[in-house]
């Protein structure tokens, strides 16, 4: 069920990711930008999130697995990162070298952050967009 004044979409769909100030600067960072994520959230509030990052002229993925909940009342939603895996895209064969280097720039990081959890809080909704704010972050748009 979605939070109260929040449309389903919010809760349940399949959504891209355009920005996340704090992840985009991380990866930057790391020599390895986000090119595009696609994030999916089921009827049972798994989600998954596979980005796609630039690494060494090549396309890596990442998938991020956890959960997203909405709390009975008006609160920010909880998101819950606790698993994540490199992949190859389907349109990027080969990569295994990039690959090897995304993980050794992003592996302890991410271990880092298991469990990834915050508080995220629904800006605006309609069926067509949803703008969150991370609550720890100071208002980074996700």
């Amino acid at each position: 069920a979605a939070a109260a004044g929040v449309p389903a979409v919010a809760t349940a769909g399949r959504f891209k990711l355009l920005a996340h100030d704090a992840l985009s600067s991380a990866l930057k960072q790391a020599r390895a930008p986000l090119d595009a994520a696609a994030v999916a959230v089921r009827d049972d509030g798994s989600l998954t999130a596979e980005l796609d990052l630039l690494v060494g002229g090549a396309v890596v993925g990442l998938r991020l697995a956890g959960s997203l909940s909405a709390a009975p009342d008006a609160a920010p939603l909880r998101l819950v990162l606790d698993s994540f895996e490199w992949f190859e895209p389907s349109e990027e064969f080969g990569v295994s070298r990039q690959i090897a280097m995304a993980r050794e720039r992003l592996d302890g990081a991410l271990e880092g952050l298991k469990p990834y959890e915050a508080a995220i809080e629904v800006a605006f909704a309609s069926d067509a967009l949803l703008l969150c704010r991370d609550t720890r972050l100071g208002g980074a748009r996700l």
